[in-house]
């Protein structure tokens, strides 16, 4: 999560090539979706969505990636996000 939320793409990847569970969450129930959404790191979100990270995960207080995006001024990646929920489509 922490290579998500600071934007390192390959990083990302290879946790994942290496069997890292994308849709694992950290104690705040937040996942690397989450994290770069949070984070404004579209590379990172939209990889994640090509490979089906799950885009409508809740955190604790019952908040989605496209809602974190938002409260954090990252209106395009949110966007993306309910677009991507909406039709299922790849990034």
């Amino acid at each position: 999560m922490r290579a998500a939320s600071s934007g390192d793409i390959q990083a990302v990847l290879e946790q994942l090539s290496r069997g890292g569970d994308m849709d694992a969450k950290d104690i705040f129930g937040h996942t690397a979706l989450a994290y770069a959404a949070m984070a404004g790191h579209e590379r990172v979100v939209r990889a994640l969505l090509i490979m089906d990270a799950a885009v409508d995960t809740e955190n604790l207080v019952g908040l989605t990636p496209s809602m974190l995006a938002a409260s954090r001024g990252h209106h395009q990646i949110a966007q993306l996000l309910s677009e991507h929920r909406v039709s299922g489509c790849d990034a």
